[in-house]
């Protein structure tokens, strides 16, 4: 939490900003001070009349994130979820691209950071990766490098979630991870573990999508497709869903009660 101190320094120091957005027309409303405070100057002024619009899909974000981590998951008309807490921040940056810079440095924008840690979709969301949607100008460059302390996951069936999950950790090495729902584990599933390694290799320039190969020390091995696609959204944006789809291998051996797709984001809250 920032400091009194600190808090009435940022304030003297957007004063003279906040001044100027008193003159703005009555259709572009001045900011208050708490969003100039959670978004910074430097977002109000990159984003001009789209600020408030990005700003509250932003603060939605943030206040659905803070729900989760306060435990509080499915609640609400969804709040809590992390599909919606990406919707949200993804609609922001949308709206206005400055928000990227927000959602990646912002102190308040720490719980959004935080829920979606383990997700490939956080990196589109600060613009560590330049993918937001599957188009002409998705730029892969680096995801190699943005996969350790990744996770991927089967789409979910039942109460229980996704039942298959691929960790990405440093120097190629990775786990493959699932549920074992054979008897006597249907109602507590035990996780059964395997090592693994993985390898990423470009399929044409930067805007083409890169193939994965998960390689299990069972020898099982499984090359998949990279790519980006999106939830269903209730506005004009979505969050970027990044897919693992199998193009050759092992793949029945990778395969969660017949799910052989790993997404970066999974649904919930669905029985």
């Amino acid at each position: 939490m920032i400091r009194l101190r600190t808090r009435l320094a940022m304030l003297t120091a957007l004063a003279a900003l906040a001044a100027a957005c008193a003159q703005a027309s009555d259709d572009e409303a001045a900011p208050s001070d708490e969003e100039m405070l959670t978004a910074g100057a430097a977002a109000y002024q990159a984003c001009g009349a789209t600020f408030q619009p990005a700003f509250k899909h932003y603060k939605a974000a943030v206040t659905g994130a803070q729900a989760r981590l306060a435990g509080h998951v499915c609640e609400s008309d969804g709040m809590g979820m992390r599909q919606e807490i990406a919707n949200e921040a993804a609609t922001a940056v949308m709206t206005c691209s400055a928000f990227k810079d927000v959602v990646r440095t912002s102190p308040f924008a720490e719980p959004i950071r935080k829920t979606l840690a383990d997700s490939l979709t956080l990196k589109a969301l600060t613009g560590e990766l330049l993918v937001l949607r599957d188009s002409e100008f998705q730029n892969w460059r680096g995801v190699e490098a943005l996969l350790p302390g990744l996770t991927m996951s089967t789409t979910p069936e039942g109460a229980v979630g996704a039942h298959a999950f691929i960790e990405f950790k440093a120097n190629g090495v990775a786990t493959y991870n699932v549920f074992d729902l054979a008897p006597p584990n249907y109602e507590l599933p035990a996780t059964k573990t395997t090592q693994a390694t993985y390898k990423v290799d470009k399929t044409g320039g930067d805007a083409d999508p890169r193939t994965v190969t998960v390689t299990r020390a069972d020898g099982k091995s499984v090359k998949f497709r990279l790519g980006v696609g999106k939830l269903p959204a209730q506005n004009f944006s979505s969050a970027p869903i990044f897919q693992l789809v199998p193009i050759s291998g092992d793949t029945a051996a990778f395969t969660a009660l017949g799910h052989d797709t790993f997404v970066s984001i999974v649904g919930e809250c669905s029985i």
